[in-house]
C-alpha cells in the first residue's frame, strides 16, 4: 500500500508542475509574495513535496549539552565521543537519506530495518551461506582530510582492516598496536568469536567469525565504534584523545574547541558524498557547524528564542511538558517544534553490591515508592507515558512485552504501593529511627539532566517511606568516571526502554564490569545468559536469550522505572532540509546536519 501511494504522490506533484509550466494552474498564485514566487523549488522525492532549493553556505549552530568528552578518541571515549566525532569519522554505512518516508521516517529510536541502510565507506556487502564470511567492497574515491599527519591521502580497504582491529585488541592477528586489548566501548564483541579482519585487496575487507552471528552485520557497519580511522594519526601521537589530531573522511573537520563553551567544525572541501536525496549537490551544504553546550533550561530556551542557535536535536530537559513547548511556540511562533519517540532518560539505578540495594527486598520499595502515573498527571502535565519498562522498551520489535501482559506477581512489584514498601523495608531490617529515617543516601545525577525531577522523586516518594535521598549533581566532564567508579548509592538519569537495533547493546551495560554499569550489577546467573546471547548461532536462539535478559532485570528490580517523554526537534526556519527526521543511524543523530541548508534571504528578512 506505501508504495501505491508513494507512485500516485509522484503522480500528482508531477501534474501540477506540468499544468503549472503550461499555464492552467496558477492557484495561488496572485496572493503569493513576489519574492517567494521567485524562489527555485525542487521536489524532495522523499516526501513527493515542493521544497525550496537546496543552498551552500553559511553556518549551522547547534545547541548541545555540556557532556563533550575529555578525549575525542572512539577506543577511550565511544559512544561520548561519537555524538561530536560523527562530522569528522564515518562508518561502512548510513541510514539511507532518499528513502520514502512512507517507507522508514528516520523520526524516532533507530530500530530501523537493514534495506533502510546504504553504503557509505562501504559500497557494498556479501555474506557467505554458513553465515561466517563477510566481504565488504570498499568505497573508491574517498579522501582523508588534508591534515598532518594523513595530508589528504585516499582511503583504502587498509584504513578499515586497521580500524577494526583496533578497537577488538591487537590479540586478535597479532598485530603490535598500541591497543591490545579489546576497547572498553566494543560492547558485546567482547563475546564474539571474531577469527579476522583482513584486507585482501587494496579495496576489499572479509571479515571472518568462528561462529555464525545473526547481529554481525548490523553491528560491523552501524555499531557506535566501528568508525575508520587513518593508522597514521595513531603512530605518530599514541592516540587521538587530543581533538586537534581528530582525522577522518567525514564531510567536516574538526577546527576549535573551547572546552565547556564550544566546537567548530569547517567543511571538508574534498568530501566524497553526495546529497542522497539531489545527486547532482556535493555535501555538505553549509561551510561551518558549530557545537554550543548549555547546562540551564532556561538558557537553552533563551538561546532559541534569541536565535543565538539554529537547531536543536534534543530539548527534553528544557521543555519538562507541554506547557513549556507551547510557551516557546508563542513567544516565536515560526519556530519549528516536533515531537519524537524516545527512550527513558528517567530510571534510577541503585548500587547492588552495596548495602541496602544487595537486598532485593529494599530494591522492590524503592520500586513501590514511585507513583509514575502521577508524577506522569502533574509534574509531565499528561506528556509522554509513565508505563514501566524493563532496560528495553515493552514496545521493541521481537522481544518486547506489553505491561498488561506482564505476569501478575511481576507487575504488583512496579505498582505504587507505598504500604508494601515499608513493610518489605521493616521485613528486610530498616525499621524507621527516632526521626522517621531508614537509611540515608546520595543520588548522583548528570547535571545538565532533569534534576528537578530527580529532586522531587527524593523528597517526596522516597521521604515517605522513611528514605532520605540526597541529590548529588554531578558535571558532564566527570560522568563516566563517576558512573565507573561505583561508589555512589543511587544513580538518576538512567537509560531505559531502549529501542535500539542490537538489543544487546544496552543489555551488555549491566553485565560484571561492564563500563558505565549505573545499577554496578555482579549477577552470575544475568552473565551466563548474556554470554549465550553473544555465542548464539541464529536469530532464534538469539532472541530467546535476549528475551531472558529482559525477563531476569524486571525480576531482579536492578532499577526505578521512570517515564518515558518525547525527545523534542527545534529548529528556526531558515533550517532548511529537515522534516521530522531525528536519527540517520546509530548514534547518528548529528548524521543530517551536513544534508541541511540555511535559507540565507529569509534569515536576514527575519532580522537574524
Amino acid at each position: 500500500m506505501n508504495g501505491i501511494v508513494s507512485v500516485m504522490r509522484t503522480f500528482a506533484v508531477a501534474l501540477v508542475l506540468i499544468l503549472t509550466a503550461t499555464g492552467l494552474w496558477a492557484a495561488g498564485e496572485e496572493e503569493a509574495p513576489a519574492a517567494a514566487a521567485e524562489k527555485e523549488m525542487v521536489l524532495d522525492p522523499t516526501t513527493g513535496e515542493m521544497v525550496d532549493a537546496p543552498q551552500y553556505g553559511g553556518t549551522i549552530t547547534v545547541l548541545s549539552h555540556d557532556w563533550a568528552p575529555t578525549t575525542m578518541d572512539p577506543y577511550f571515549s565511544a559512544p561520548q565521543a561519537l555524538q561530536y566525532l560523527t562530522q569528522v569519522l564515518e562508518k561502512l554505512a548510513i541510514g539511507d537519506w532518499a528513502i520514502d518516508r512512507d517507507v522508514y521516517d528516520w523520526s524516532g529510536p533507530p530500530v530501523f530495518p537493514m534495506s533502510a541502510m546504504r553504503g557509505a565507506l562501504a559500497e557494498s556487502w556479501e555474506i557467505s551461506s554458513d553465515n561466517l564470511t563477510y566481504t565488504f567492497k570498499i568505497r573508491q574515491g574517498v579522501h582523508f582530510h588534508d591534515k598532518a599527519p594523513v595530508n589528504g591521502r585516499e582511503m583504502t580497504a587498509k584504513d578499515v582492516e586497521y580500524s577494526f582491529q583496533r578497537m577488538l585488541g591487537s590479540k586478535l592477528t597479532g598485530t603490535e598496536f598500541s591497543e591490545t586489548e579489546p576497547s572498553p566501548h566494543i560492547g558485546t564483541w567482547k563475546a564474539r568469536q571474531v577469527e579476522s579482519v583482513t584486507a585482501t585487496d587494496e579495496w576489499t575487507v572479509v571479515m571472518k567469525l568462528k561462529q555464525p552471528d545473526p547481529m554481525a552485520l548490523r553491528d560491523s557497519i552501524d555499531t557506535t565504534v566501528f568508525y575508520m580511522i587513518p593508522r597514521e594519526v595513531i603512530d605518530t601521537y599514541g592516540d587521538m584523545k587530543d581533538w586537534r589530531n581528530a582525522v577522518g573522511t567525514g564531510p567536516f573537520e574538526m577546527a576549535e574547541y573551547i572546552e565547556g563553551s564550544s566546537i567548530t567544525y569547517t567543511k571538508h572541501p574534498n568530501y566524497w558524498s553526495f546529497d542522497e536525496k539531489f545527486p547532482d549537490n556535493r555535501l555538505p551544504y553549509v561551510d561551518e557547524m558549530r557545537f554550543v553546550f548549555m547546562t540551564e533550561p532556561a538558557t537553552k530556551i533563551a538561546a532559541l528564542r534569541t536565535a543565538k542557535v539554529d537547531i536543536q536535536g534534543s530539548l527534553t530537559y528544557a521543555l519538562k511538558n507541554k506547557d513549556d513547548m507551547e510557551r516557546l511556540q508563542r513567544t516565536n511562533p515560526d519556530i519549528v517544534i516536533t515531537e519524537h519517540p524516545n527512550r527513558s532518560d528517567y530510571g534510577i539505578g541503585m548500587n547492588t553490591q552495596k548495602a541496602p540495594f544487595d537486598d532485593i527486598q529494599v530494591r522492590k520499595a524503592m520500586q513501590m515508592a514511585l507513583d509514575r502515573e502521577t508524577l506522569h498527571n502533574t509534574y509531565f502535565k499528561g506528556w509522554g507515558s509513565w508505563t514501566p519498562h524493563s532496560l528495553l522498551a515493552n514496545d521493541m520489535p521481537v522481544v518486547g512485552t506489553a505491561f498488561e501482559e506482564w505476569p501478575e506477581e511481576l507487575k504488583k512489584i512496579y505498582d505504587y504501593d507505598p504500604a508494601e514498601a515499608e513493610r518489605l523495608l521493616d521485613e528486610a531490617g530498616y525499621p524507621r529511627g527516632a526521626d522517621g529515617i531508614r537509611f540515608k543516601l546520595t543520588m548522583g545525577h548528570w547535571e545538565g539532566g532533569d534534576l528537578d525531577y530527580a529532586q522531587l522523586v527524593a523528597v517526596t516518594y522516597f521521604r515517605d517511606i522513611g528514605v532520605e535521598v540526597e541529590v548529588e549533581p554531578v558535571p558532564g566532564a566527570e560522568w563516566a568516571s563517576y558512573i565507573n567508579a561505583a561508589q555512589w548509592d543511587m544513580f538518576g538519569g538512567m537509560t531505559m526502554a531502549a529501542k535500539y537495533g542490537n538489543p544487546l547493546g544496552f543489555l551488555s551495560q549491566l553485565g560484571t564490569g561492564a563500563s558505565a554499569n549505573r545499577c554496578n550489577c555482579a549477577d552470575p546467573a544475568y552473565d551466563a545468559i548474556l554470554e549465550a546471547a553473544g555465542n548464539a548461532t541464529t536469530e532464534e536462539e538469539f532472541l530467546l536469550q535476549v528475551r531472558e535478559l529482559i525477563e531476569h532485570i524486571k525480576e531482579q528490580v536492578w532499577f526505578v522505572s521512570g517515564p518515558q517523554i518525547p525527545l523534542i526537534g527545534v529548529h528556526q526556519p531558515w533550517v532548511k532540509g529537515l522534516n521530522n527526521e531525528f536519527w540517520l543511524g546509530s548514534n547518528k543523530t548529528n548524521a543530517i546536519v551536513p544534508r541541511l541548508w540555511v535559507d540565507q534571504e529569509l534569515k536576514a528578512s527575519m532580522g537574524f
